[in-house]
């Protein structure tokens, strides 16, 4: 899979990774007798969450306080954070990973807004991380995208000698 050009990082994840979650509403039927005869869904919610633990990061402290609250010193870093209210950005999220059986998987949500918020840990010997869960919005009638990718065999010239 090819890096994404025009996206900005958020940086590293926890070590718990980010985690899915699908939830729908369910309409029941019943008949005369009152048994359930027909149901059919007719809502359905992915949220996604996940901990960012590079807290100095720009765009990671942007999705947490809101992109006009963070400000970024010359080298870059975060120098201010305003206590103001956000208005809730939404924001596409792309998770890169790789599966258990070698290959690649991207999953990309193309709109999100952040549902809520985790406590942000202040503890001696912790990682202070930004904890968030996020609301996948439908965009042309899909909540998000699954890609997969069989990762690319090294070409000869980057193989080991002998090999």
């Amino acid at each position: 899979m090819s890096a994404l050009a025009g996206w900005e990082s958020l940086g590293e994840l926890s070590e718990n990774g980010f985690s899915e979650s699908k939830s729908v509403t369910e309409n029941k039927f019943k008949g005369w007798h009152g048994s359930v005869v027909l149901t059919a869904i007719s809502e359905e919610e992915n949220t996604y969450k996940a901990e960012f633990i590079e807290v100095n990061r720009p765009s990671a402290a942007k999705l947490r306080y809101g992109s006009k609250n963070v400000e970024t010193g010359a080298d870059g870093s975060v120098s201010h954070i305003s206590g103001k209210p956000s208005t809730g950005d939404k924001v596409p999220l792309v998770f890169d990973e790789l599966e258990s059986n070698g290959y690649l998987r991207r999953t990309v949500v193309r709109k999100a807004s952040v549902s809520s918020f985790d406590e942000v840990p202040h503890r001696k010997g912790a990682l202070m991380v930004y904890g968030m869960t996020f609301t996948a919005i439908e965009v042309d009638g899909s909540a998000f995208d699954i890609y997969r990718a069989k990762p690319a065999s090294p070409s000869p010239a980057s193989a080991p000698a002998g090999k």
